[in-house]
C-alpha cells in the first residue's frame, strides 16, 4: 500500500483527475503542487515523506527537469515518474537527465493519462519501497569473485517453465550460483553487482553458460518436446560486446540447439540506451534468437517501447503476479499487458507465481506459461533431473 504521493503539474484539471485516479488505486494520501519550486521546497523538507513524486515537465517558472535534478540533490529515495505530453525525444532526454542526475526514475505516463499506466506506477512504486530481493548474505570480494570463476565453483541452476493448464514443460531458466568451499552457496545479489563492477561478467557468464548448455541438452533428451527452450541472462555491458551474438551462435550450433530455442532475457532498463546496445539485441533476433523482456512492471521503460523492439516474449516481474487474482491494480496492469502482447504476437511468462489462484486468473486473461515456486524451485543439474522424474509421475497421475 502507497501512504502518500506528490503530483507536481499546473493544470488543476490533471491535479484534480490524479487525485481522484490515484485514490481508487488504493494510494492513501495525494497531495498536490501546482509549480515544481513548491514541490520543491515540500520535499527538501522531508525527503523520507512521499513514496513517489509524479512530474510534469512543462512548466512556468522553474521546469520538470530542473525539479528532477533538484530532487537528486535532496537525495530523494521515493519513485519518481515524468507525467507529459511532450515528444518522446525529450522524455528520453528526461530519462537520462534524472538517471545522472541519481534520481530513481520508475516510468514515464504519455498525457492523456491512462488509468492502466498510472496503475503501473503504483506498483512500481511499492516494489520500490518494498525489499523484493533475493536476500543478502556475505558478498564477495574481487578476488574471490576471480578465485571462484576460474576454479570451476560456478554453477548452473534450472527452473523450470510450465504451460497451463496443459502442465507440459516448456523450458528452463538457467540461473548462476557460486559454492564456495569456505561460504558455501553464494546467490546472485552477493556477486552479480561485483562482476559488473570489476569487468568479471562476462568471465562469469562464458564460464556458466559452458557447463549450463550441455547439461540443458541433456535435459532436453529426457522431455518430450523437441522445442523445449533455455534461456539466460545478458548483463548491460555484453549488450555492448558486438562479438557477443556470433559467440552464442557457434555455442549453440557446436552443441545442436536451434537458435530460436535459446532465449536471451535482457531487463526492461538493460535495452534503452545507446546505440550499440540496440545493435547487439536487434543483431541477436536477426540471427535468429529468442528475446525475453525480464521483470516487466519493475523498469523505468513502458509499454509504447515494446513496438520498437522485437520482443517475442514478456516476463512479468513478481510483483505483478503474487496476488494477482485479489489485487484489482495488477489486475488492471496485466491484463493490459496482455492484450498488448497479444496484439504484437509476443508470448507473455509469469516469474514468481505461488499460488494456483493466481495461476488460474492470469491464464483466463492470457498468460500461457508460468514459472515460479509452485512448480518447483531453482535447483542444480542433478536435482531438477530427480524432479522431471517425479513431475512426470504427478501429472500422469
Amino acid at each position: 500500500m502507497i501512504n502518500s504521493v506528490l503530483v507536481v503539474d499546473d493544470s488543476s484539471a490533471i491535479r484534480q483527475f490524479m487525485d481522484q485516479s490515484l485514490g481508487e488505486l488504493g494510494v492513501k494520501a495525494v497531495d498536490t503542487c501546482a509549480d515544481a519550486f513548491s514541490a520543491y521546497k515540500r520535499v527538501r523538507l522531508d525527503p523520507h515523506r512521499y513514496s513517489g513524486v509524479f512530474v510534469d515537465l512543462n512548466m512556468p517558472g522553474m521546469d520538470g527537469i530542473e525539479l528532477l535534478r533538484a530532487l537528486g540533490e535532496t537525495e530523494y529515495d521515493g519513485g519518481v515518474v515524468i507525467v507529459s505530453a511532450m515528444d518522446p525525444r525529450v522524455l528520453q532526454l528526461a530519462v537520462d537527465i534524472a538517471k545522472n542526475h541519481k534520481v530513481n526514475l520508475l516510468g514515464c505516463v504519455p498525457k492523456p493519462i491512462k488509468e492502466w499506466e498510472l496503475a503501473l506506477s503504483v506498483q512500481k512504486m511499492q516494489c520500490n519501497q518494498c525489499d523484493c530481493s533475493f536476500g543478502k548474505g556475505e558478498a564477495l570480494t574481487e578476488e574471490e569473485l576471480a578465485d571462484a570463476i576460474k576454479g570451476g565453483y560456478v554453477l548452473p541452476y534450472f527452473q523450470p517453465q510450465v504451460a497451463f493448464p496443459s502442465y507440459q514443460r516448456i523450458g528452463f531458466e538457467c540461473l548462476a550460483r557460486i559454492d564456495l568451499p569456505t561460504k558455501g552457496l553464494v546467490c546472485p545479489n552477493d556477486f552479480i553487482p561485483l562482476a559488473e563492477s570489476s569487468g568479471l561478467i562476462n568471465d562469469l557468464f562464458i564460464t556458466l553458460f559452458e557447463k549450463a548448455l550441455p547439461q540443458f541438452m541433456r535435459l532436453k533428451s529426457m522431455v518430450d518436446n523437441r522445442n523445449l527452450t533455455l534461456s539466460v541472462n545478458l548483463s548491460p555491458s555484453q549488450l555492448l560486446d558486438k562479438n557477443i551474438p556470433n559467440y552464442l551462435e557457434q555455442k549453440c550450433i557446436e552443441h545442436g540447439l536451434e537458435l530460436k530455442n535459446l532465449i536471451v532475457e535482457v531487463t526492461e532498463s538493460q535495452v534503452l540506451e545507446g546505440v550499440n546496445k540496440l545493435e547487439t539485441f536487434n543483431r541477436l533476433r536477426v540471427k535468429g534468437f529468442s528475446l525475453s523482456l525480464d521483470d516487466f512492471g519493475t523498469g523505468y521503460t513502458n509499454m509504447d517501447q515494446l513496438r520498437t523492439l522485437p520482443f517475442t516474449e514478456i516476463k512479468l516481474d513478481k510483483i505483478l503476479s503474487q496476488g494477482v487474482s485479489n489485487d484489482r491494480v495488477s489486475k488492471i496492469l496485466v491484463d493490459a499487458i496482455c492484450q498488448v502482447s497479444m496484439e504484437l504476437g509476443m508470448t507473455v511468462i509469469s516469474e514468481g507465481v505461488e499460488q494456483i489462484e493466481d495461476i488460474t486468473w492470469l491464464n483466463a486473461v492470457g498468460v500461457q506459461n508460468f514459472q515460479g515456486f509452485q512448480f518447483c524451485r531453482p535447483k542444480p543439474f542433478s536435482e531438477i533431473v530427480r524432479w522431471l522424474h517425479a513431475w512426470d509421475k504427478v501429472v500422469a497421475g
